[in-house]
């Protein structure tokens, strides 16, 4: 999906190309019949509900009205129901999530290393970074040398 802003006609819109064309390969969305999943349909839902539902009347009415803060806090509601953490890593965690969709913007990032003893909450506390963070990559179980 891309946003496009139309300064001419005041108007901004999102658009799905039925294409995508890479260097090596166009992406093309499979038809139902070669659909190796169950791709989201409304089934019960009026016409009227579906065009009000759309992505250029409901969602991005919705995505303006987003601030940082918002996007945050919203954030932090969703770590907090999934991570028994005190609210200070509660914070650190919905911070690094939220930054990490700013990562193509820097010329390094930080990484996360999660340590523990058994049951303290550290894959939790992993996968609710792989849900929410953007490119995130989640490695288990590898031989690190603290120098």
């Amino acid at each position: 999906m891309s946003y496009i802003k139309n300064d001419f006609k005041e108007k901004d819109y999102i658009v799905t190309p039925p294409i995508i064309p890479e260097d090596t390969r166009i992406l093309i969305p499979p038809s139902k019949d070669l659909c190796s999943y169950i791709p989201y349909e409304y089934e019960n839902c009026k016409i009227n509900d579906l065009k009000s539902k759309s992505l250029n009347n409901y969602y991005l009415p919705l995505a303006k009205n987003e601030t940082i803060d918002t996007l945050y806090q919203k954030i932090k509601s969703i770590v907090r129901k999934y991570n028994d953490v005190d609210e200070r890593t509660i914070s650190l965690l919905s911070a690094n999530i939220l930054g990490s969709y700013f990562q193509d913007r820097f010329s390094t990032v930080h990484y996360l290393l999660i340590i523990g003893d058994n049951g303290t909450g550290k894959s939790a506390f992993g996968d609710t970074f792989e849900c929410l963070g953007y490119r995130a990559v989640k490695v288990t179980n590898v031989n690190v040398l603290l120098v």
